[in-house]
């Protein structure tokens, strides 16, 4: 049987971004939002943006890094560290600044729509714990 060239790593990488893509096309409401349409404050328009800027680079940062960690070299741990955070770091952006400006931080949708706990706190910390391993 022959031997898959891809490493374990860069697999599980793979599927969390075709999940993820799965989840973007399922709910293209949630991800593809109009930054320049919220009437609130320029502070949740930033926000958005971020918002838009985590997820892709959660989608596409990942994998890229595993799959060049060796020209990637030294700082790879700390690159797949900050790519692994840009997601979460954006969504309580925008939490704290519903919060601050509705009073509801909107969490809700982690309970109506569990596969989001996936996006929003399993692959980020799945991410974070491979950057934490030592390269071969």
């Amino acid at each position: 049987m022959p031997r898959n060239p891809l490493n374990p790593e860069l697999r599980l990488s793979l599927l969390i971004s075709l999940v993820f893509v799965l989840q973007i096309l399922t709910f293209p409401t949630f991800f593809f939002l109009n930054p320049f349409g919220s009437t609130l404050s320029i502070f949740l328009t930033i926000a958005q943006v971020a918002t838009i800027v985590g997820w892709i680079v959660l989608l596409v940062g990942p994998p890229l890094l595993i799959a060049f960690r060796e020209r990637v070299g030294a700082r790879y741990s700390l690159y797949l560290s900050i790519v692994a955070l840009a997601w979460p770091a954006a969504l309580l952006l925008v939490r704290f600044a519903l919060f601050e400006l509705t009073g509801d931080p909107a969490i809700n949708y982690l309970f109506n729509y569990p596969i989001f706990i996936f996006s929003d706190i399993a692959a980020p910390i799945i991410y974070w714990r491979i950057a934490r391993r030592p390269v071969n």
